[in-house]
């Protein structure tokens, strides 16, 4: 069902997937390195998870959307949460 979602959002699709492949390298390193102080203190990483998440944001946003859309076109959906909402798509 996912498949639908990845159909109606391609664009944001294809940016969750960078996003998720970049903070998974991030946490891989943070894993390997296993002292906070030294993964932490890496040049420009803040920047980087500020922009992961700030694309995260605007996938979330598609992603309300479209939510919002199945929910117009059937009105007993504005009583189901989103996550429940989404396992259903």
């Amino acid at each position: 069902r996912s498949e639908e979602v990845r159909e109606q959002l391609p664009q944001q699709t294809e940016v969750f997937a960078s996003a998720d492949l970049e903070l998974r390298e991030v946490i891989s390193h943070v894993l390997k390195v296993r002292n906070v102080d030294a993964a932490f203190n890496q040049d420009a990483l803040l920047d980087k998870l500020d922009d992961l998440a700030e694309r995260m944001q605007g996938c979330e946003k598609g992603l309300m959307f479209l939510l919002e859309k199945k929910r117009r076109i059937f009105p007993r959906f504005y009583f189901v949460p989103n996550q429940d909402l989404l396992a259903m798509l």
